[in-house]
């Protein structure tokens, strides 16, 4: 960390506290930083963010960490994210959780990883299929913690990866469950909420198919289901 300035300190230790930031909110951090530090240059285009998240990671490389920019599936909102690149573990992503808390949240895990559709009812949530016998209404405080924590979303009955998740947790499910996970074809992220090929099951993030301009299936020409 000596390479860097009091100015990317600034803007790394935020990260280090909040894990995840939307991309206005990094905007008014960069400004913000620049104030500190009595730096008086303006700060109005993407290659002033790339550059001083580029010279940050740079820095973290030697701890596996990086700063990593990603869109929310649904909204297609960018955050950018503190994640730790060498981590497959979630008990050491949430070491404050206790035994069954943790069970629960890989039991949760497991069930949207496998699903076919990147979801889980609250229902089937509820009705975990864990070893250890919890009740329902601990279970549903669980999941209210996991949502507020930031490693779900719930909507209409249904819970699902937050943006966060996805990206602190990719390599963990890369390495516990790769017959599982879906790649984007455009972009070759993990996709788990997409348009799918009817087909040949290839899929896309929505932003990627809106982006790139895929109206069929770029392997087989088949028409897509929607997510």
């Amino acid at each position: 960390m000596k390479d860097l300035d009091d100015k990317h300190k600034f803007f790394l230790q935020a990260f280090m506290w909040k894990k995840i930031c939307g991309n206005e909110e990094v905007w008014n951090l960069l400004r913000k930083c620049h104030r500190l530090v009595n730096d008086e240059s303006e700060t109005t285009n993407d290659e002033d963010l790339v550059q001083i998240i580029k010279e940050i990671n740079n820095a973290l490389k030697p701890l596996n960490m990086a700063i990593k920019s990603f869109r929310d599936e649904l909204s297609t909102e960018m955050y950018y994210i503190l994640v730790n690149e060498n981590n497959n573990n979630v008990s050491r992503l949430v070491p404050d959780y206790k035994v069954q808390e943790l069970e629960v949240l890989k039991g949760i895990i497991t069930c949207i990883v496998k699903s076919e559709d990147g979801k889980i009812s609250s229902t089937d949530a509820l009705n975990l299929d864990i070893d250890s016998k919890i009740l329902k209404r601990d279970v549903n405080n669980m999941l209210e913690m996991f949502v507020e924590d930031g490693w779900l979303c719930e909507k209409e009955g249904y819970y699902f990866f937050s943006t966060r998740a996805i990206a602190e947790l990719q390599y963990f499910f890369r390495e516990n469950y790769s017959e599982y996970i879906s790649t984007c074809y455009q972009c070759k992220n993990i996709v788990f909420q997409g348009p799918v090929c009817q087909n040949c099951d290839l899929k896309l993030h929505n932003y990627c198919m809106k982006r790139s301009g895929i109206k069929m299936c770029p392997s087989c020409r088949s028409d897509f289901n929607a997510p």
